[in-house]
């Protein structure tokens, strides 16, 4: 009988590839890290949308003033 069980914690053998546990750990942060990009992405389109349009406030304001 073997002392190391597949089920303890300390059970490595290099990274045992069929390690469900650090699978499913690896799919969280690689879900989190997409989810961060996609937050980010988001966020620039955002701020460019609201640039352009306070940009054509202000050149539809200049426009207008010169008038």
């Amino acid at each position: 009988m073997s002392s190391m069980k597949k089920d303890t914690k300390d059970y490595d053998w290099l990274e045992d590839p069929f390690n469900e546990d650090k699978q499913a750990e690896e799919m969280l942060r690689a879900q989190r890290t997409r989810n961060i990009g996609c937050i980010a992405v988001a966020l620039v389109v955002i701020i460019l949308f609201f640039a352009f349009i306070i940009g054509g406030f202000v050149l539809f304001g200049a426009m207008s003033a010169s008038l």
